[in-house]
């Protein structure tokens, strides 16, 4: 990945700390899978909203992807989106953890996933919708959703960088975040990034 990539990839990722503070193959690689894409349907206005944030009407357990995002997603899961190995942990500004997964095919493919510390869940998302780039509220198996970075970071989706913000809980909201360099998703990486927020929610729904 060159530098310029990889700026732009860490500036995308950390929205959801300014949000918080005011998008045929469902794998990461190039190969072709027949696991078909999770739908995404509008939902802006879910029943039991409140301002127009939707609400999530069956909250996960997150106590160990708070702590641990790299178990957000089981080993098996991992080997039928064909990622490599284990994910890195890290942290974002405000220090919280996050993991970051590459593609087994290639390298420059990449997806993190970063739950949010603000305590307000898809609200802080949609409290700065003002700031964002573009703004895309969703559902990924059922579960509020929204597409978005922020205004100063750019639409970057035709670039291989989508954000997704998937409220698991009404406190809890978790960024799953892409940059594919290369591969028939690079101009169209949201569908990448649902199919790891389906992983997510489906492996977080064993563990309640």
């Amino acid at each position: 990945m060159s530098t310029a990539r990889a700026i732009r990839f860490g500036a995308a990722l950390a929205v959801i700390g300014l949000l918080a503070a005011c998008s045929g193959n469902s794998r990461l690689g190039n190969t072709q899978s027949s696991a078909a894409l999770p739908s995404s349907e509008s939902s802006a206005t879910a029943t039991g909203a409140a301002g127009g944030v939707p609400r999530v009407s069956s909250p996960l357990p997150t106590q160990a992807l708070v702590s641990d995002p790299c178990t957000a997603i089981s080993s098996a899961q991992l080997n039928q989106l064909s990622v490599a190995g284990t994910g890195k942990q890290g942290k974002l500004q405000d220090g919280t953890p996050n993991c970051t997964w590459s593609s087994a095919t290639s390298a420059i493919n990449l997806i993190k996933i970063a739950p949010g510390s603000s305590n307000q869940g898809l609200a802080a998302v949609y409290a700065n919708k003002g700031m964002s780039a573009y703004f895309e509220p969703t559902t990924i198996d059922g579960y509020p959703a929204v597409y978005a970075d922020s205004r100063q970071n750019g639409d970057l989706r035709a670039k291989g960088a989508c954000g997704l913000f998937i409220g698991v809980t009404d406190q809890v909201v978790v960024n799953v975040s892409t940059s594919l360099g290369e591969g028939q998703y690079h101009t169209n990486p949201c569908p990448i990034a649902a199919r790891f927020g389906q992983a997510m929610i489906e492996h977080l729904k064993g563990a309640a």
